[in-house]
């Protein structure tokens, strides 16, 4: 029993757990991608084998406080720190097992006493005459099995048996001399849609849709199979369209029988239906589909008697939905899903709901539910104003604002009562969080010893005139021929103005100038005109700007096809200007007809140049900027010149129909005069019509000095020049020490130094000019990671110079892809729920998380690379650099870790504020914990047998990283969730990536090879 034990605790045995969870984790989330977090819930998450597996993990974790002694004093943060673990997961246990979690739908002026609970069930009613048969079913969605089976006592020999399927089934026609006619329809109300089997004789309903084939039914959706044909009959008109081979729509007559014919859709306003087979001799079988195509089975009541067998799918919904039935001789059968529900001792009712929208825009920045709570057993009643991070608490119940009702006449509120669980959960946050700081601080943990094995680190260093060479960019060729040229004043003048963005953000129209001068040509200057003088001329010389070669071309072959030898395409390149023809119609129509992840690499550049054509035609027809408001129901209303303005006062008509004629005008004639009076009017206008919504001044000028400033694309190219160079004299300094090296690292560090505080004050800038944190998107996260990359850097710095000049380089390569094509530095208004304070926690340690594990594994892919020449002549000093940047590592990746683990359960803290849940196996939620736990058995390597070795050491801190490239950027763009940018199918995975994986493998085996031939003492 002891060995049992001793092994059971063993740091060995906790390794192959924390291996073995990642692995389960991960593959549930493409689970989840493929076939819904539902079933992902059911047969990873929720299962029994799941929960046994976190129960080892707690023993595993309370045994080893105890194996190893964690509970001396010397050991207690560690001790602590793996009990917190425990905690966490006892917590989690009390919220599976004795949580109450679900929803409460409330129209205004009404009220509710019950909680719809997540989970449906499925409602059965067979009635035989008067005889009427109910039961409720609860459905494990695991697995397949027999649900039940329901069979009326006054009908003998009928039975309808219920079967589950975990994944879609749909049905397959197979011929049988026994079988008897059958057609299989795709059918989709508006409710939802099936792969439906439909038998000769065979009446029922579908959503109150009456359907009948072969069968004498008075009214509804009739199909008929006589003399070798199949017709169709419908008491209202309608509209057929061929699915393939075909073109045009046709209209069939009501009460007549038309020909049903295969592959063509029949459409009504109530449904539509395809016939994808049929056979006058055959039996159906349920097979399993995986392409998620078809919406198949997961419910199918299979209805029997003595001379016929009926398949009658229900497809499962998440909220309640009309009931389906089905005809069979003297017998109807109805099944329904319905939601659980519980009653609450107590009433809320809806007094009012409103939304706030951001100025000129759609959006909604809040949505707030104006609720009063009457308990009559205490006779308590109070009003309460619930909205995103405001939450109502009651009796234990918390009360979340979820969703709203399109008319926004009612809300949807989350509900949840959870008191054990999370008391238990957030205990064990406060003691992991507090036993970090703790280990950070003792003298006597690991991160401390390894600080210390370097208390005599040398240094490394740069030249001050790269930061020059950095920031200086390349200037534009100016142009023989172009169109007006507007004063570089006057478009200045033009740039404070305010527009409307696309996203519904009021801007200055030097950020929008400058938004489309990127999007059409690439650059921030066209020829030798700035962005705004760019913009300024296409409103006063659009028939010009036709000819202007400022769309971008990339690809070798769109250029072929548009029979174009530059980069650059012009508006009549691809529109002919004689006949108007679009050149590339039918190229946009098959790329946008292929799914992304088959889309070839000219097909997405023609989507590119279609959106870029759509822009530059917007402008050149006054229909993209707007910066005209007018009042609307509920506030300014912002228009551009050519929108309808029929419903405008006939000063403001008048006004925004002349104002860019005029300036087009002024600007052609070169006077400038009037057309800086007609710039001051427009502003005048914005002022008078959106006094509230307008953007103070000093705001219009901080933008407009960061947008030319352009400070995080400047500092990677500083970044990057440095670094390199910096790495270079390194590995110079490590073969051949030289005198001037210390002396080059100090100003190094200068120059790092003054770099880092102008990437500070650029951030705090969009801080001060969007009013929020600015790591709300993609392109925000980015530069604030490459923030806390260069911080984790100069940190270290004393310890070990190489750690900053690899940051360097580390942070130049974050900030690169931060400027690629497809993030948008635009800064955006923030949803209701991001407007929390919790959430800037999160996102700022996660964030600051990610800059140390980049830097990490940097430094130990450098001790890699130096090992494959530790051959050399000069291999002593090689073997002592790779020590100290292995122990580098170690020291940098212990923070790190600690950053991400802090950070992943205060996004848990967030979203239990916003929307009642503490954690949801979102995709994104997982692979954070999958990512702490690759990181917590690299951490332990150094404490299991047979993978002590420094080189197998640095070889999983570089693979690790992988682990937070497929959170920040994998979830986003290749699994559906909370949290993901891509919305469906999942863009192509780019070729250099593939190149550069098999290139860190090739560098991996070099590495091992010297690394076993040398045999370094460790």
């Amino acid at each position: 029993m002891k060995k049992f034990l001793n092994t059971l605790f063993s740091m060995k045995v906790a390794g192959i757990i924390l291996v073995f969870l990642a692995v389960i984790l991960a593959v549930a989330t493409f689970i989840e991608n493929d076939f819904g977090a539902r079933y992902a819930k059911e047969v990873v998450y929720a299962s029994w084998w799941f929960e046994l597996l976190l129960f080892v993990l707690a023993i595993n974790l309370t045994g080893a406080v105890f194996k190893y002694q964690l509970y001396k004093k010397e050991k207690l943060s560690r001790g602590i720190f793996h009990i917190s673990f425990v905690i966490v997961l006892a917590g989690g246990f009390f919220t599976k097992h004795f949580a109450v979690e679900g929803m409460m739908h409330i129209r205004e002026n009404d009220c509710a006493e019950e909680i719809l609970m997540e989970n449906m069930n499925l409602y059965t009613e067979v009635s035989v005459d008067e005889n009427v048969v109910s039961q409720q079913f609860e459905v494990d969605n695991s697995m397949f099995y027999k649900v039940g089976e329901v069979a009326p006592d006054n009908k003998e020999d009928f039975k309808v048996d219920i079967y589950h399927y975990p994944v879609a089934h749909v049905p397959v026609l197979y011929e049988s001399e026994s079988g008897s006619p059958v057609m299989l329809l795709m059918f989709a109300s508006q409710f939802r849609s099936y792969a439906l089997p439909v038998f000769e004789g065979q009446e029922f309903f579908i959503d109150n849709i009456r359907i009948g084939f072969n069968v004498s039914t008075p009214e509804g959706l009739k199909f008929d199979f006589r003399q070798d044909s199949l017709s169709v009959t419908y008491p209202e008109e309608m509209m057929i369209r061929r699915m393939m081979g075909g073109s045009g729509e046709n209209i069939l007559e009501a009460n007549t029988p038309h020909a049903l014919n295969a592959y063509t859709i029949y459409e009504t306003e109530d449904f539509r239906f395809v016939l994808t087979d049929f056979m006058p001799e055959a039996i159906v079988r349920y097979e399993q589909d995986n392409s998620q195509q078809n919406p198949g089975a997961e419910i199918l009541m299979v209805i029997q008697s003595d001379t016929k067998t009926l398949f009658f799918p229900v497809v499962r919904s998440e909220v309640a939905m009309p009931a389906n039935k089905m005809s069979f001789e003297d017998v109807v059968v109805e099944a329904t899903w319905q939601p659980a529900t519980i009653d609450i001792p107590f009433s809320v009712c809806l007094k009012d709901f409103q939304i706030e929208r951001y100025p000129g825009s759609e959006s909604p920045s809040e949505y707030r539910s104006f609720v009063e709570l009457t308990d009559s057993r205490e006779d308590i009643s109070f009003p309460f104003e619930i909205y995103m991070n405001n939450i109502l608490k009651y009796n234990g119940y918390r009360f979340y604002q979820s969703s709203f009702d399109q008319d926004e006449k009612g809300t949807v509120l989350s509900v949840r009562k959870d008191r054990t669980g999370t008391f238990l959960t957030y205990l064990g946050y406060f003691l992991m969080i507090f036993s970090m700081i703790w280990a950070l601080a003792d003298k006597n943990s690991r991160f401390r010893l390894r600080l210390r094995s370097l208390s005599n680190a040398k240094t490394v260093l740069l030249i001050p005139g790269l930061i020059i060479l950095a920031l200086i960019q390349p200037q534009e060729l100016k142009a023989q021929n172009k169109p007006v040229e507007p004063d570089k004043e006057i478009a200045a003048s033009f740039g404070q103005l305010q527009a409307l963005g696309a996203n519904g953000r009021l801007m200055p129209v030097n950020t929008l100038s400058d938004e489309v001068l990127r999007t059409l040509y690439g650059k921030s200057k066209y020829q030798n005109m700035n962005s705004d003088q760019v913009l300024l001329s296409m409103i006063a010389d659009p028939q010009n700007w036709m000819g202007e070669k400022i769309l971008k071309v990339k690809f070798e072959d769109l250029r072929k096809r548009l029979q174009i030898k530059e980069s650059y395409a012009s508006f009549n390149d691809i529109v002919d200007p004689g006949t108007g023809q679009y050149l590339l119609s039918k190229d946009i129509e098959e790329a946008y007809n292929k799914k992304p992840v088959y889309r070839t690499k000219y097909d997405r550049e023609v989507i590119k140049i279609d959106e870029r054509l759509n822009v530059f035609y917007l402008i050149l027809t006054n229909r993209y900027i707007k910066m005209y408001p007018v009042d609307g129901e509920s506030g300014s209303v912002w228009l551009a010149a050519e929108h309808n303005l029929q419903n405008l006062s006939s000063m403001d008509s008048l006004f925004i129909t002349n104002a860019e004629a005029t300036l087009g005008e002024a600007l052609i004639s070169n006077n400038n005069v009037k057309a800086q009076k007609v710039i001051n009017d427009i502003d005048s206008f914005q002022h008078k019509n959106a006094s509230v919504d307008i953007i103070p001044d000093n705001k219009i000028k901080a933008e407009i000095f960061s947008n030319r400033a352009d400070v995080f694309n400047r500092l990677w190219r500083f970044y990057s020049t440095f670094g390199f160079f910096m790495i270079i004299v390194f590995i110079i300094n490590v073969a051949r020490p030289f005198r001037r090296y210390a002396w080059m690292s100090k100003v190094g560090f200068i120059h790092l130094l003054v770099a880092f505080i102008i990437h500070t004050a650029a951030l705090g800038l969009r801080w001060y000019i969007s009013g929020h944190a600015p790591w709300s998107n993609g392109y925000e996260s980015l530069v604030f990671m490459a923030w806390s990359a260069m911080l984790a850097g100069l940190l270290f710095y004393k310890r070990e110079p190489f750690a900053l000049w690899s940051t360097s380089v580390l942070t130049a390569m974050v900030l690169m892809v931060a400027h690629l094509s497809w993030m948008n530095p635009q800064i955006s208004n923030l949803v209701p729920v991001l407007k929390s304070v919790w959430l800037t926690i999160h996102v700022s340690v996660i964030t600051s998380s990610y800059g140390f594990l980049g830097l990490s594994a940097i430094i130990a892919l450098s001790a890699i690379i130096l090992q494959i020449a530790a051959g050399t002549t000069f291999k002593e000093n090689i073997e002592n650099a790779i020590k100290r940047l292995t122990a580098i590592s170690e020291i940098i990746m212990i923070p790190g870790l600690y950053l991400l683990t802090i950070g992943t359960f205060l996004g848990a803290i967030w979203a239990n504020v916003s929307w009642g849940r503490y954690w949801g196996w979102d995709p994104k939620e997982t692979w954070a914990l999958i990512t702490i736990l690759i990181y917590a058995f690299v951490i332990h390597l150094k404490y299991i047998p047979g993978l002590k070795g420094r080189y197998f050491f640095n070889v999983m801190t570089v693979i690790a990283f992988f682990s937070i490239l497929m959170t920040y950027f994998g979830v986003n763009y290749y699994l559906s969730g909370l949290h993901s940018y891509a919305g469906g199918d999942p863009v192509p995975i780019p070729a250099w990536l593939y190149f550069a994986v098999g290139s860190l493998f090739l560098i991996f085996i070099a590495g091992n090879f010297m690394y076993k031939s040398s045999r370094p003492k460790e």
